[in-house]
Parts: C-alpha cells; structure tokens; sequence
C-alpha cells in the first residue's frame, strides 16, 4: 500500500517598493501572475501547471498546495506580460496606471522564503519583492569655448546652472558648472 504524501500550504506575498514613481503600489498596479516550480532532475518546473493571480483585490497574496517535500525544491516566479517569467535577481516589465492611462516600467525581483517551523500544515512564506529599477542615462556636459577673447570685457560668469529636463519637463535636477569642476566634466 502506497501511502499519499501529505500536502503542504505555500503562501506568497508580493510587495512593491515604487520610489520614484508618482503611483499608489495598493492600487495602481496591474495584476500578475505568479507560479510554484517545483526542482525535478535539476530543472525548475511548473508544479500542476497551477498559477494565482496576485492584484490589489486579493491583498496582493496567494497559497499554493503541493506535497510534502524538502523547501529548497520549491520556489515562486512571476510572469511579466512583456518579459515572460522573471526569476530572483532578474529585472521584468511591469503594468501600472497613472492618470487614467496604462505605463511600463522595469522592476528588479528579488523573493525571501521564511519556512514555518511550528505548523505541520503551512509550510512557509514565499515574498517576493518588486524594486522599481529606472534606466540611468548618462550625460557628459561642458561649457565649450569661448569666443570672448579670453574674457576680455570681464563678462564672463564664475558658473553656469544647467537644469535637467525629462521628456521637456523640470526634474528640478540642477549641475553647476565652473573652473573648480573643470567646467562640468563629470557624467551627471
């Protein structure tokens, strides 16, 4: 007689850290999808082809049941619509609204399981953390020469104040530029 193995509740949460976006991380995110992979002959795959939707309307949490079995051969990943299946440490795409209209954004992954050591039927908590990730540009800027006859009249400034503009927008970023700065020659 073959005995079933005892089935085990998962729970996963997901958060958000948004700095730097103007949106409400309860309500302004789009839904994703989340799976439990199981580790088989050295390969993650999908446990029971079982996924949960995590949005605002369930608390952003979910459970899975799976066998009992050893932990470290479980692990949740999330489904991005535009990059597919985002694994710890990787940076996916991610669905938000700002006013009214549907935005893109990079988010950096990272997921923490606290196994629960005094519940026989609740085998831990997967939380998975999304970190907004913004692209960094880098922009070289300097005065150039010039064409003051070496300031002849006296006119030239001490410093120039460069404002940084995002899409013809102020970010209210400010870089001084001067003699003490070799003229801005620093990537901002």
């Amino acid at each position: 007689i073959l005995k079933s193995k005892e089935k085990k509740i998962y729970t996963v949460v997901k958060e958000w850290d948004v700095t730097g976006l103007d949106i409400n991380a309860q309500t302004d995110l789009e839904s994703i999808v989340v799976r439990l992979q199981h580790l088989e002959k050295g390969q993650w795959k999908d446990y029971l082809k079982e996924v949960n939707k995590l949005s605002p309307e369930n608390g952003w949490r979910c459970t899975f049941k799976a066998e009992e079995d050893n932990d470290a051969n479980y692990r949740v990943v999330e489904e991005s619509p535009h990059t597919g299946i985002v694994e710890e440490g990787q940076t996916g795409q991610f669905d938000f609204k700002l006013n009214g209209k549907t935005e893109t954004a990079d988010f950096k992954v990272s997921c923490q399981f606290q196994p629960e050591a005094n519940n026989a039927q609740n085998a831990g908590t997967f939380t998975i953390k999304n970190t907004y990730a913004p692209e960094k540009t880098s922009v070289k800027v300097s005065l150039g020469n010039w064409d003051d006859q070496e300031n002849r009249d006296g006119l030239r400034p001490d410093s120039v104040t460069v404002r940084l503009l995002m899409d013809d927008q102020d970010t209210g970023k400010t870089l001084v530029l001067n003699q003490a700065n070799n003229q801005g020659n620093n990537d901002q």
